[in-house]
C-alpha cells in the first residue's frame, strides 16, 4: 500500500491542484463582488431610510468566510501545521458553505428585486440587489461542483491512502497510479508467440533440464547406449539412372552444353564392324549393375574439351563441331537398331 509523502511541489506537478487554484481564485473574485455590492446595497438602504435585506447581510457573511478559508488552505502549503487543508476539512467547509451560499442566492432571487425595485425605493438599492442575483449564483455553482469533485476523489482514492481523510492535499499524489496504468496500456505489446511452429527440442538438449538428471551417477546410461540418442539419417541410395550419372560441369573449362556422364565399361565388338551380332553377345546384366573390369579400356564416346589446359583469361576454344562418329560406337542406349545384310 503506497503511503503519501510529503512534497510541496505537487503544486505545480498534480493538474488536480492546478484546477483547484483556479476554482479557489474564481471563488475569491466572485466573494469579493458579491461582498462589494451586499455592502452596497445596505449602505443605500440605510441611507433611503429602507429596511435591511437579510439577503444582503447573509452573502456578506458567507463570502467573508469562503474567502477566509480559502486564504488558510493557501497558507498551507507553506505552513503544514495549520492542517487547513486536510481532504476532510476541506470536504466539510466546501460542503457547508456551499449549502449557505445556495441558500442566499435563492433569498436574494426572492426577496431582492421584487421589494427593492418598487417605484419608491432607491435606484442605487434596485441597481446593487439586482447584480447581487447572478453574482450569488455563480459563486454557489462553482463552489457546489467544488465540493462534489473533491468528494468523490477523495473517495476513490481511499483505495490507495486509507488515512485519506486526516492528510493534507498536497501531500497526495493524485492519479499517479492511473497514470502508470495508462503508460503500461499504450506500450506497444508483442504479439504471442506461436508455439505450433517451433522445432522440436533434441533429445540431447533436454538431457540438460534437472528434472532429467539421474538420481544416481553410478546408474546412469552412457550416451552412446541410450535408446534416445538421435539417429543420422540414411544415406541417399544411388541411383541408377542415365540423368543420376550426369557430372556437373566445370565452370571456364567444360562446354556450357556437353552432356559429361560417368564412365562406363566400353562394350567389345567381335569380327566384322558391319556384323554388330546385338543377339549374340548381348550381355545379360543390366546397364548399370555391371562392375568394369580393370583390363577394359575405358575411353570416352567423344572426344574431351578438357584434355587440353585452358587460360581462364582467354575465351574457350569450341574446336571442329562437325566431327564424324562412327555408328558403332555410339552407346547402346541411343545405337538404331540395323537390320542384317542377308
Amino acid at each position: 500500500m503506497p503511503t503519501p509523502q510529503p512534497s510541496r511541489l505537487l503544486l505545480v506537478k498534480s493538474p488536480f491542484l492546478l484546477v483547484r487554484f483556479v476554482i479557489f481564485s474564481l471563488l475569491v473574485y466572485l466573494g469579493l463582488t458579491a461582498l462589494g455590492f451586499a455592502a452596497w446595497e445596505v449602505g443605500a438602504s440605510r441611507a433611503a431610510g429602507v429596511r435591511i435585506n437579510g439577503a444582503s447581510a447573509l452573502l456578506i457573511f458567507t463570502s467573508i468566510a469562503t474567502s477566509l478559508c480559502i486564504a488558510a488552505s493557501s497558507v498551507d502549503v507553506t505552513i503544514s501545521s495549520l492542517k487547513v487543508s486536510m481532504a476532510g476539512v476541506e470536504c466539510l467547509w466546501t460542503g457547508v458553505f456551499s449549502s449557505l451560499q445556495i441558500a442566499a442566492s435563492v433569498f436574494v432571487t426572492l426577496v431582492g428585486p421584487p421589494e427593492s425595485c418598487e417605484a419608491r425605493a432607491p435606484l442605487a438599492v434596485c441597481a446593487s440587489t439586482t447584480i447581487l442575483v447572478p453574482v450569488s449564483w455563480l459563486s454557489a455553482t462553482l463552489l457546489l461542483g467544488y465540493f462534489i469533485a473533491i468528494t468523490t476523489l477523495c473517495i476513490t482514492h481511499l483505495r490507495l491512502y486509507p488515512a485519506l481523510w486526516s492528510t493534507p492535499l498536497y501531500d497526495i499524489a493524485w492519479f499517479v497510479e492511473d497514470n502508470a496504468e495508462d503508460k503500461r496500456n499504450s506500450a506497444p505489446q508483442l504479439p504471442p508467440i506461436n508455439t505450433s511452429t517451433l522445432t522440436r527440442l533434441s533429445v540431447a538438449s533436454r538431457r540438460h533440464s534437472t528434472s532429467s538428471l539421474p538420481r544416481d551417477v553410478e546408474n546412469q546410461v552412457p550416451v552412446s547406449a541410450s535408446p534416445d540418442r538421435e539417429k543420422a539419417l540414411p544415406s541417399p541410395a544411388s541411383s541408377n539412372v542415365w540423368w543420376g550419372r550426369l557430372l556437373p560441369g566445370r565452370a571456364g573449362k567444360d562446354h556450357p552444353f556437353s552432356i559429361r556422364r560417368v564412365k562406363r565399361p566400353e562394350f567389345q565388338w567381335e569380327g566384322n564392324e558391319g556384323n554388330l551380332g546385338y543377339g549374340l553377345h548381348a550381355s545379360s546384366t543390366y546397364p548399370g549393375l555391371q562392375v568394369p573390369s580393370s583390363d577394359v579400356s575405358q575411353s570416352p564416346p567423344y572426344p574431351s574439351v578438357t584434355e587440353v589446359a585452358l587460360n581462364e583469361d582467354e575465351p574457350i576454344p569450341l574446336g571442329d563441331r562437325s566431327q564424324w562418329v562412327r555408328a558403332a560406337r555410339v552407346p547402346k542406349p541411343y545405337a538404331p537398331r540395323l537390320q542384317r545384310d542377308g
